[in-house]
Formats: structure tokens, C-alpha cells, sequence
């Protein structure tokens, strides 16, 4: 079996914005999500939902647990 590049991403929340306020944002500006810390993020491989996982600390570094 060799390697090969996967898109593997997490996604922490969905949320609508209108195109005005998306182009009003500067960083340091924080953006409001409908969701609260400690929910189920979903796990995602090539755009496809495929796991839902809890954020956490793993030591120092920052990961997620993949739940099921």
C-alpha cells in the first residue's frame, strides 16, 4: 500500500453570514457560533462526513477524538 494525500478536515461549526459582514471582517474580530464548546464536531475525508469527535488536548498538542 503507498501514500497518497487525503483532504481530512474537522469541522468545529456552520453558520450563514451575509456577503456585507463577511467583507467587514478584520482580524481579531470574533465570529458568534450557535453551538456550544463542548458539542460533537464533525470529522470529515474528502468532504464526505464520515465521523463525529469530541476537541481536546492530547499534552500540549491540540486533536480530536474521533467518537463514533
Amino acid at each position: 500500500m503507498s501514500d497518497f494525500p487525503i483532504r481530512l478536515r474537522v469541522v468545529l461549526a456552520k453558520e450563514q453570514i451575509s456577503k456585507e459582514d463577511l467583507q467587514r471582517l478584520e482580524v481579531g474580530d470574533v465570529l458568534l457560533f450557535n453551538q456550544r464548546v463542548n458539542n460533537f464536531v464533525e470529522i470529515e475525508i474528502e468532504r464526505i462526513r464520515k465521523w463525529k469527535g469530541t476537541p481536546g488536548y492530547i499534552g500540549a498538542n491540540k486533536g480530536v477524538l474521533i467518537d463514533g
